[in-house]
């Protein structure tokens, strides 16, 4: 497919995605990698707080994905790296495609739009 018809193709899709975007996307699309396990190979650590109602996964261009789950309310960002917090990356790619999440003392699980799952226990501090 050529960059054109890449371009024609993303704006009927999305007339507001950069370009850059653009071609993660499409990248994504072709590849036969699913959603999760492009998380688990971006994935560089894990953290929660003592009660898990937050966790915080760092991805290894240095963006995140933050998660908050309590009683009053429920929500998921990317967040840039350090110091440059609006940036986005590969956490901004990931999280547009988050069909809902479940964070809690046994696991954070993450459901995608491509019917992909994460699914892991969290610990209290980084993960190496």
């Amino acid at each position: 497919m050529s960059l054109d018809d890449q371009q024609r193709y993303w704006r009927k899709i999305s007339p507001e995605a950069t370009l850059a975007s653009q071609r993660h996307r499409l990248i994504w699309e072709h590849d036969p990698m699913t959603t999760a396990k492009l998380l688990e190979t971006q994935l560089t650590s894990t953290n929660a707080n003592p009660t898990f109602s937050e966790a915080v996964l760092t991805l290894s261009d240095g963006t995140r994905l933050c998660f908050h789950h309590s009683v009053d309310q429920r929500w998921a960002k990317a967040v840039g790296p350090d110091g440059d917090e609006s940036a986005s990356g590969v956490a901004t790619e990931l999280i547009e495609q988050i069909d809902g999440f479940r964070l809690n003392a046994k696991h954070l699980d993450i459901q995608f739009r491509d019917g992909s799952r994460f699914d892991r226990p969290l610990p209290h501090g980084p993960r190496d």
